[in-house]
């Protein structure tokens, strides 16, 4: 059995949980550190397909849509034109092609 840290005190008495369970607390509170909550709306199919991706993928629907996005921003990066706006490039890649 792995190794617990006491982390609290109820009138229950002392109570720990496993250090995986820290670690794993500490890596989500660094990575939200370095973020910022942006909120959108999206279409109603398009977030059905996004929940079924990342249920298949094991992923979690943020992770799924910040990796569309960096593909975006990849694919635009070098065009020799002013930079498009990030709504410009979210909605080339959402609408339907023959829009």
């Amino acid at each position: 059995m792995g190794k617990w840290r006491t982390v609290g005190k109820s009138h229950l008495g002392l109570w720990s949980v496993p250090h995986s369970f820290l670690n794993r607390n500490m890596q989500i509170n660094n990575r939200l550190a370095k973020r910022r909550f942006y909120n959108i709306t999206l279409d109603c199919d398009l977030i059905k397909q996004i929940k079924i991706l990342a249920a298949q993928l094991d992923k979690r629907q943020n992770d799924v849509i910040e990796e569309a996005i960096q593909d975006v921003l990849k694919k635009y990066k070098d065009l020799d034109r002013p930079e498009p706006s990030f709504t410009e490039l979210f909605l080339i890649e959402t609408l339907p092609k023959d829009t």
